[in-house]
C-alpha cells in the first residue's frame, strides 16, 4: 500500500472541498459535543458513586478521533518523530515547575485505587484533547505546513472556551483562570506539535501536566497545610502562562507556522508591475 506523508495528504479533496468557514464549525461544535459528553460521564459518575463512566468516555473519543483521522488518510503514525529531542526538553519545564510549586506536605495515607482511577481519566483527557484539538486541528487547518493566523488562534481559543463549560460546577473565577491558561496552553501546544511533528510529544506533555498537579494537589497533599513555596503557588498560572505564550510565539515564528501577508509595499510593487 502506498504509504503518503502529512503535506501530500493535506492536499486531499475530501478536506479541501470545505471552506475554512465550515471547518471552524464542524471543528467547534465538535468540541463542544465531545466536552458535554465528557461533562455528562462526570456527573453522573458523582450521582453513581462511579469513577469510570467519564474515563470510559474519555477512552472511546480518543479511539473515534485516531480512528476516523487514520481512516481518513490523514494519520501517519510513522511520520511521528522521536521524543528524544529538544523540544522534550521544552515541554519538560513546565512539567518540573508545576512540581516544585505544588510540593508540600504530605496528608497521609494515599488511596492508591483512586489516585490510579485519577491517572486513568488524565491519560483519557491527554488522548481525546490532543487526538481532536491537536490532531484535527491540524488536519482541518493547515496548509503545506503552515496556518492562517485567525486559525491558529480559532484552535487555541476553542480549546480555551471548551473549559468554560465547568461553569456549570466550579467557581467562576477559577473556571476563567482555567480557561485563559487553556488557551495559552493551545498555543503552546499546537505550535509545538506542528513544529516538532511528534503528537505522541503533545499527548506525553499534556499527560504529565496534568497529572502533575492532579497529584500533587489533590491526592498526595492536604489543600489547607502549607506549602515549600506559597507564593510560588500562588504565581504558577502566571508564570505558565508567560511561558506557553513565550514559547509558543518562538516556535511559531522559528518554524514558519502561519502564513504571513505581503507587505504593503509589496502589494504596491506587485500592483506597479501590472
Amino acid at each position: 500500500m502506498k504509504r503518503y506523508s502529512f503535506s501530500k495528504l493535506k492536499q486531499k479533496q475530501i478536506r479541501l472541498s470545505a471552506s475554512f468557514g465550515k471547518r471552524r464549525l464542524f471543528y467547534f461544535i465538535a468540541a463542544l459535543i465531545a466536552s458535554l459528553l465528557v461533562l455528562a460521564g462526570t456527573f453522573l459518575d458523582e450521582s453513581l458513586g462511579w469513577r469510570i463512566i467519564a474515563v470510559f468516555v474519555k477512552f472511546s473519543l480518543a479511539f473515534l478521533a485516531f480512528v476516523l483521522a487514520k481512516q481518513s488518510g490523514y494519520l501517519d503514525p510513522a511520520g511521528d518523530k522521536s521524543l528524544v529531542s529538544p523540544y522534550l526538553i521544552l515541554a519538560l519545564v513546565p512539567v518540573v515547575f508545576s512540581a516544585v510549586a505544588w510540593l508540600g506536605p504530605f496528608s497521609g495515607p494515599v488511596d492508591y485505587l483512586s489516585v490510579a482511577v485519577g491517572l486513568l481519566g488524565t491519560l483519557g483527557t491527554a488522548l481525546w484533547e490532543e487526538l481532536y484539538f491537536r490532531l484535527w486541528g491540524r488536519i482541518l487547518f493547515e496548509e503545506n505546513g503552515k496556518y492562517r493566523a485567525f486559525d491558529f488562534l480559532f484552535i487555541a481559543l476553542t480549546f480555551g472556551s471548551m473549559h468554560l463549560i465547568n461553569l456549570i460546577a466550579a467557581p467562576a473565577g477559577t473556571v476563567l483562570i482555567q480557561a485563559m491558561l487553556a488557551v495559552l496552553t493551545g498555543l503552546f501546544l499546537q505550535s509545538l506539535y506542528s513544529a516538532s511533528g511528534s503528537l505522541r510529544l503533545v499527548i506525553l506533555f499534556h499527560f504529565l501536566m496534568n497529572a502533575v498537579n492532579s497529584l500533587f494537589g489533590s491526592w498526595l497533599t492536604d489543600p489547607e497545610a502549607g506549602r515549600f513555596f506559597p507564593a510560588l503557588t500562588a504565581a504558577a498560572p502566571l508564570i505558565l502562562g508567560a511561558f506557553y505564550a513565550l514559547s509558543a510565539a518562538i516556535l511559531t515564528r522559528r518554524a514558519h507556522l502561519l502564513i504571513t501577508p505581503p507587505s504593503l509595499f509589496r502589494r504596491k510593487k506587485d500592483a506597479g508591475k501590472r
